[in-house]
């Protein structure tokens, strides 16, 4: 049998690489090389109209605020407000500032309004009534919103209505008349045989033609006959008393301030309470001041939570209501008695007004 020959293989002249083995984990496919760039190109999109989010954005609203504080009695309601607003949530250097004027002065204080104009405030709080006029006189022609409080609506300008107070402004009113008539009634349940009742108030005051009116009704029905003596200011006030001070007979048997200027100037109540000890007879008025001799009925709003409503409407027009659509709000009213008086007049309070009041100076 005829053997084959066996094919020549020929070699090549240098050796051939093995190809090298690739780990399938350690390098991409395309699918992932397409969602890593497409994760990329997300996250630098995101980033970029963050910045310009951000850089577009307005600068969050610091409220700034001016409050005039015309008569040092009402002082506190400053402190009312403030502390309200922060229970709001606006928070004194980061949601809101505020620029605090006492002047003690109840008119004349256009210069300090103009500031706060200038200044261009989102708000002026003002008190008392003459304050909140001014202020009302003041900024008609510009934007600025009016709370005010303490004001006195009778026989004044101030709102239009309690409903829509109008103008741009609303506030915490005065209840002036209800104030006055009822520190006449709680004379007569205190000492109901005083007869003559003087009423001593500012002359030419706006509301008091109206708290006339309604107390001169109520004493006639209640056997009370009005002594209302008008004063053009304080010294000459004094000087009445001091006249009274020297007659046989003062002429008097119970003293009436009724809600006007002279109600809150304490030298004054001072004064009017000094002369009520002395000569024995009550006086009823609007604020407790230093030392022995105090009126011994007070009756009036508590000022601190008057602030505390004028925030309220602070915060409302903040929120967007316009302040003149805003109804004015009425506080509520404390009594205080003055016990040690009492006793140094030899008058005996009655059990069903001691419970009645907020507080009893013992």
């Amino acid at each position: 049998m005829e053997e084959k020959p066996v094919p020549e293989v020929s070699l090549p002249s240098s050796p051939v690489a093995a190809p090298e083995m690739q780990n399938p984990s350690s390098t991409p496919k395309k699918t992932e090389w397409f969602w890593i760039i497409t994760g990329i190109i997300l996250l630098l999109v995101a980033a970029v109209s963050a910045y310009f989010f951000m850089a577009s954005k307005p600068a969050k609203k610091i409220y700034r605020v001016g409050i005039l504080s015309a008569l040092d009695i009402f002082y506190s309601t400053a402190d009312g407000f403030k502390d309200k607003m922060t229970e709001l949530g606006y928070i004194e250097g980061k949601d809101i500032s505020y620029e605090i004027v006492k002047t003690n002065v109840s008119v004349g204080n256009q210069k300090t309004l103009q500031k706060f104009v200038d200044d261009k405030v989102d708000l002026i709080l003002a008190f008392p009534t003459e304050a909140a006029l001014e202020a009302k006189s003041l900024v008609k022609n510009t934007n600025i919103p009016i709370v005010f409080a303490h004001g006195i609506l009778e026989g004044t300008s101030l709102v239009k209505s309690i409903k829509q107070p109008g103008d741009n402004i609303t506030g915490v009113r005065f209840p002036g008349v209800e104030i006055s008539l009822k520190r006449l009634e709680l004379l007569h349940e205190i000492a109901p045989q005083a007869k003559r009742i003087f009423v001593p108030y500012m002359q030419d005051y706006p509301s008091m033609s109206t708290q006339i009116d309604v107390l001169r009704q109520s004493a006639t029905a209640s056997g009370m006959t009005l002594q209302e003596v008008p004063f053009v200011g304080p010294a000459e006030f004094q000087n009445y008393l001091e006249i009274k001070d020297k007659a046989a007979d003062i002429g008097m048997d119970a003293i009436l301030q009724p809600s006007e200027p002279f109600a809150g100037i304490e030298s004054v109540v001072t004064m009017v309470a000094k002369f009520g000890i002395e000569h024995k007879i009550p006086v009823a008025s609007a604020m407790s001041v230093a030392g022995e001799d105090n009126p011994l009925v007070i009756y009036a709003p508590d000022s601190y939570e008057v602030g505390g409503l004028a925030a309220q409407q602070a915060d409302r027009i903040f929120k967007g209501i316009p302040a003149g659509t805003l109804p004015v709000l009425s506080p509520e009213l404390h009594l205080t008695i003055d016990y040690k008086v009492a006793q140094k007049l030899g008058l005996t309070i009655p059990e069903d007004l001691l419970s009645q009041a907020s507080k009893i100076i013992h």
